[in-house]
């Protein structure tokens, strides 16, 4: 059983860091007089940590539409994903 208080912790941890690290990306990832919303922010921030590997990528989703409770839309997205990479 998890405890409540580590998951507090966690999800702070993951909000303070993302936080610091969206603002920071956005000062040097786009044209001045750009208005990214944080979703694009992180997409971009995935996309590079995870060296533009499209399969990497779309994991990272799978599993943040699974921590939300959108398992359905995971499965679908799953399913299309190993359509795409077949051997993978």
């Amino acid at each position: 059983m998890t405890n409540t208080n580590e998951i507090a912790t966690s999800e702070e941890m993951i909000d303070a860091g993302m936080t610091d690290l969206i603002s920071k990306v956005k000062k040097v990832a786009f044209v001045e007089g750009a208005d990214p919303t944080d979703a694009e922010v992180v997409g971009i921030i995935i996309s590079k940590y995870f060296k533009w590997d499209g399969l990497r990528i779309a994991e990272a989703a799978i599993e943040g539409l699974r921590d939300s409770n959108f398992r359905a839309l995971a499965y679908k997205f799953d399913a299309e994903v190993n359509m795409e990479f077949p051997n993978e």
